[in-house]
């Protein structure tokens, strides 16, 4: 299966500008700006609510990683959304080059694409139930 490279979401895409992302993702409100160690975080919500709906990690300005926590931002053409069980990340884009769990605990693991500059996180909703994707991060290999 060939690789599918993800770039980013409709909406603002690996490489913007600070500025860019900001424009692109003004329609969904106002976003709330934390750095650490080199990085700026701008964390969007979902309308009405204290829920993230997506995470713009940049770094020297530019934009190097999204984390989406709402289906709505995905396009229609990336093959998995927010809620699909793990056999449907898997049919996308096969097995994962690693997983790596959340730091807390029972908060999920992250199957991570390198290839495809993708990881999702899954966690299962309810004690016994299968793992879902929760979020989906789209992040630059260098």
């Amino acid at each position: 299966m060939p690789p599918n490279v993800v770039t980013g979401i409709p909406l603002v895409r690996l490489g913007y500008s600070e500025t860019q992302a900001m424009q692109a993702l003004a329609t969904l409100g106002s976003s709330e700006r934390h750095t650490n160690d080199g990085w700026t975080v701008l964390t969007f919500r979902k309308p009405g609510t204290k829920s993230s709906a997506v995470q713009v990690y940049m770094r020297n300005g530019q934009v190097e990683a999204l984390r989406i926590f709402d289906s709505a931002l995905v396009g229609p053409d990336f093959g998995v959304r927010l809620g699909d069980e793990l056999s449907s990340v898997k049919l996308r884009f096969g097995e994962p080059a690693f997983i790596l769990s959340e730091p807390l605990s029972g908060s999920g693991q992250n199957y991570v694409y390198p290839i495809s500059q993708v990881a999702f996180q899954l966690s299962r909703p309810s004690r016994g139930a299968k793992p879902e994707v929760v979020s989906l991060l789209i992040f630059n290999v260098k």
